[in-house]
C-alpha cells in the first residue's frame, strides 16, 4: 500500500486499504517493530527504504533544543518548533515543556535538576535560620531551579 501510494500513509488509511482486522494501535505496534517501516511523522507511516527523516517525541525534539542552546532553550522558541514545524497545539507544546524531564521558568526551558552552563553551577548559599525561605528558595535549595 505504501509503495504504490508513494509516501506516508496514516495508521486509519492503511487499515481502510486492507482487510487485516486489527485496531489502529496494535497496527501502529506492528509497525513500529518492523525495520521496514518508519514514522514519518505524528500520524503517518514510511517505508525506511525511503529514507524520511524519523518522527521524534516531543520529549525528544525538546531535549535536541535545549541541548543546541547549551542548556537552556528560549520557551517561544520551542514553542514555535514544536507549533511550527511539528503541528502540535500551543497548549500542548506548553505542557510538554512543563512536564518531567523539563521545566520552565523565567522564559527558557531546561532539564530538571541540571543547571546551566551559563549560570553558577555551585550549590546555593544557606538559607539563614532567621530566614522563613520562599517556594524559589526552597526549589534552588534543592537543585530544582
Amino acid at each position: 500500500m505504501l509503495r504504490s501510494e508513494g509516501g506516508p500513509l496514516s495508521a486509519e488509511r492503511l487499515l481502510k486499504a486492507t482487510e487485516v482486522q486489527l485496531d489502529k494501535r496494535a497496527l501502529q505496534k506492528l509497525l513500529s517493530l518492523d525495520d521496514r517501516f518508519t514514522r514519518a511523522s505524528r500520524r503517518t507511516w514510511a517505508l525506511a527504504e525511503w529514507g524520511h527523516d524519523v518522527f521524534k517525541s516531543p520529549s525528544d525534539l525538546i531535549g535536541e533544543l535545549v541541548d543546541a542552546h547549551g542548556g537552556r532553550a528560549p520557551v517561544v522558541d520551542v514553542v514555535r518548533v514544536l507549533t511550527d514545524d511539528y503541528g502540535y497545539q500551543e497548549n500542548s507544546a506548553k505542557n510538554f515543556i512543563s512536564q518531567p524531564p523539563f521545566t520552565s521558568r523565567n522564559g527558557f526551558v531546561r532539564r530538571r535538576g541540571v543547571l546551566s552552563s551559563r549560570k553558577e553551577t555551585s550549590a546555593p548559599p544557606p538559607i539563614a535560620a532567621d530566614h522563613v525561605p520562599s517556594v524559589d528558595d526552597l526549589i534552588d535549595s534543592i537543585g530544582l531551579d
